[in-house]
């Protein structure tokens, strides 16, 4: 473990005044939570501070709720690693996972991770995301016939002094490997 985090913390991309905000899963990393009980992600969190990095900070194990608050209500930012295999259809998953919810459990935002797919979509008045992946597909995955959406998402909102989410913006930006700028002469 002790290796892993050390590479984590030294070779993790760092950006000029950018914060790496994560939550731990129930699967790879969550196997030291079930079999050994390390909490992998402070492990990887104390690991940064000894490298004297500040940029990345452990927020939980499966899930975590932002909250904005407002005057009168308050919006929820819930950040997931979900489980399972991925499905046939990009959307199945996310769907299902905010049908769990029971009523005044929802939150305004469902950022997930997990399933390598970028997506959005509006199920019970819920913005979902699908977060991507930072991996390029590997033979596992192909063997398995899933497809790796590498990138990220800006994303933008307007919370109303109230506390409600009145607008919501996403845009994916996707990353390609190596070779396809090098063939293209596309700048990084």
């Amino acid at each position: 473990i002790e290796g892993q985090a050390s590479y984590f913390a030294k070779n993790w991309p760092k950006r000029k005044g950018m914060q790496m905000y994560f939550v731990t899963g129930d699967d790879h990393e969550g196997w030291y939570v079930q079999r050994e009980g390390v909490n992998i992600g402070q492990v990887l969190e104390d690991a940064c501070v000894r490298e004297g990095r500040k940029d990345i900070h452990y927020l939980g194990h499966m899930e975590h709720d932002i909250v904005f608050q407002g005057t009168k209500h308050k919006s929820i930012m819930r950040l997931i690693h979900a489980g399972g295999g991925s499905a046939y259809a990009t959307s199945y998953s996310a769907q299902k996972i905010v049908e769990s919810y029971q009523g005044g459990e929802k939150p305004a935002i469902l950022l997930i991770g997990h399933y390598h797919k970028a997506e959005y979509g509006y199920p019970r008045e819920v913005h979902v995301l699908q977060a991507g992946c930072t991996e390029d597909q590997t033979p596992f995955m192909r063997k398995l016939k899933i497809q790796a959406h590498v990138g990220g998402w800006i994303v933008e909102f307007t919370l109303t002094p109230d506390g409600i989410i009145s607008r919501f913006k996403c845009e994916w930006i996707p990353f390609y490997d190596l070779d396809f700028y090098k063939r293209w002469k596309y700048q990084m």
